[in-house]
């Protein structure tokens, strides 16, 4: 079956948006609501995963976490992981708020090794070089 004909069969979902305007995705095929209306507990969890899913998956995320060194990435992860815990009610805010807390020292130390390193690599360059400015592609000045 085309997907023409398979959305023509499909009912809208019977939910209101936050506007007060009714929601125009397709309801779940064994329910009157979209994944994200969805009043059972079973419907919440899907629709979680479902906007977690929708998050990790926007082109600017993916380009930034092809760019984090592993350390964060593992970082991102578990703050991800706890947000949606403390959404859900398995993670008291609290807790949250302490790993967000750890995470920004965590973040912090990283910073500046990578600046220390970055720092390093100049001074080497710099230390044979006859003329320091030309070195670091100023010419002259």
């Amino acid at each position: 079956m085309n997907e023409q004909a398979t959305a023509s069969n499909r009912t809208r979902c019977t939910a209101r948006k936050a506007d007060g305007a009714p929601c125009r995705n397709y309801a779940q095929r064994d329910g009157a609501y979209c994944v994200f209306h969805d009043p059972t507990p079973e419907g919440k969890a899907r629709s979680l995963k479902a906007r977690a899913r929708g998050g990790r998956n926007r082109a600017a995320l993916t380009r930034a976490m092809k760019t984090l060194p592993p350390d964060l990435r593992t970082v991102y992860d578990r703050l991800a992981q706890a947000l949606a815990e403390v959404h859900g009610g398995k993670l008291d805010a609290n807790r949250a708020t302490a790993m967000a807390a750890l995470s920004r020292a965590m973040v912090s130390v990283l910073d500046s090794a990578e600046t220390l390193r970055r720092l390093e690599n100049i001074e080497a360059m710099l230390d044979g070089a006859a003329d320091p400015l030309r070195a670091l592609g100023y010419g002259e000045l």
